[in-house]
């Protein structure tokens, strides 16, 4: 009698406990393209300042835990312009990210490194990725072996 009243008692405590114990709330959204609107999936989802952030699934839908009021919310992807939010106790954001247009240098890859191709001197020779997808190299050097010419 007394191993049953004792584990009544545990039972009755463990469950107030549980009630009294704050419910972990979240925030969540979806990040869409602004011209598109197609959803982006792997957007970065970061509260700035801090170490913590999440990132969208395949839906481009995201969620977190809610972050203090005030704090601000970055959301960066590849190719897009960053995009920061100030929270204010929403609990769904939903974001469109806009294309980022800026025209990029033509980059040369050294093997080691990569130098922007007006800074290069000497002999350069350029193989097209097609002419390579013709044929089944085994490694690099069979790839480009007969396709790049000299230039003297």
């Amino acid at each position: 009698m007394k191993l049953l009243t004792s584990l009544l008692f545990v039972l009755i405590v463990n469950t107030s406990v549980a009630r009294t114990l704050p419910q972990q709330q979240m925030m969540t959204g979806t990040v869409t393209d602004a011209t598109t609107g197609n959803l982006l999936p792997g957007v970065n989802v970061l509260i700035e300042g801090t170490k913590t952030g999440t990132s969208t699934d395949l839906n481009g839908k995201f969620s977190h835990p809610k972050p203090y009021d005030g704090s601000v919310i970055v959301f960066s992807f590849i190719g897009y312009v960053t995009q920061k939010v100030t929270y204010s106790g929403q609990p769904v954001i939903d974001i469109k990210l806009s294309p980022n247009i800026q025209t990029l240098e033509e980059v040369v890859v050294t093997g080691y490194g990569t130098q922007k191709k007006s800074d290069l001197t000497g002999a350069i020779s350029t193989v097209k990725a097609k002419e390579i997808e013709k044929s089944t190299p085994v490694n690099i050097e069979a790839a480009l072996q007969g396709r790049v010419q000299a230039w003297w």
